[in-house]
């Protein structure tokens, strides 16, 4: 599976194994339309088979679902499970069962401002969007996020639900440039405690991912960020310069925790 995000025209593909002596790969076009930007693989129907949910951001900004037909096909068995308007900026999302209901639910992350009108937005942020068991999704949660970027999904505190751990790109660096990393402690009921963090101050925070990099149980996260001052001094062969840190190391820890 690749993402071919494009201008105007791009596609999201499907590269299937050729026969022995044929052509390496064979390319099957599930969507000819631009903007695919991230899929992930899950059985969404319960017959056995992984089914292909995708995310568009340009233009037409919608998450996809692509049916197996339980034999490895796609092509005739799309369905949009959730639209949003073209000014959104759609960033990324991933499947997570928030509610204990056994079916996943989508988080939904929209912040991208590298457009033409970069200001702050009240409705980038952090959404919940709730499966209602066949495929229906409703918005359960919004956390607004100025210029949200990426998200992680894990329980941070050991308490037996999902938290989220969020990023920004673009967020309100005159009155609150710690929100550049925020920590969404889940207290039920679809209900967040939010939390930022000081050194998010200065970086443009952007990918992140989550691992076992220590051996106390906690999960880590690494969190990597776009320092466009960075870039202009690579660009004029200067090095860096310090300031702000363009790659951060998390270990969850609670209060009173052994290090």
């Amino acid at each position: 599976m690749i993402c071919e995000f494009g201008n105007n025209r791009g596609r999201l593909a499907l590269y299937r194994a050729g026969a022995t002596g044929g052509p390496r790969y064979q390319r099957q076009v599930l969507d000819a339309s631009p903007g695919a930007i991230r899929f992930e693989i899950r059985d969404m129907t319960g017959d056995g088979a992984p089914d292909i949910v995708a995310l568009f951001a340009q233009a037409d900004e919608r998450i996809v679902l692509f049916e197996n037909d339980g034999a490895g096909r796609f092509g005739g068995r799309q369905r949009v499970l959730a639209r949003f308007p073209p000014v959104y900026g759609s960033m990324y999302f991933t499947l997570a069962d928030f509610n204990g209901d056994g079916r996943p639910d989508i988080l939904y992350v929209n912040g991208d401002n590298f457009d033409y009108s970069r200001v702050l937005k009240p409705y980038h942020g952090i959404r919940i969007l709730e499966n209602d068991g066949h495929n229906n999704f409703t918005e359960r949660y919004f956390f607004p996020l100025y210029g949200a970027a990426h998200a992680v999904v894990a329980d941070f505190d050991k308490d037996g639900d999902l938290d989220i751990l969020a990023t920004s790109n673009f967020a309100d660096s005159l009155r609150h440039p710690e929100r550049g990393i925020v920590y969404l402690e889940n207290a039920g009921g679809y209900g967040f405690r939010p939390y930022a963090f000081s050194i998010a101050r200065g970086s443009q925070w952007n990918v992140m991912t989550t691992a076992r990099l220590s051996r106390d149980g906690w999960p880590s996260v690494i969190i990597g960020a776009m320092r466009l001052k960075n870039i202009t001094q690579i660009q004029e062969s200067e090095g860096d310069k310090g300031g702000s840190p363009a790659l951060l190391w998390f270990d969850y820890r609670p209060i009173g925790a052994k290090h």
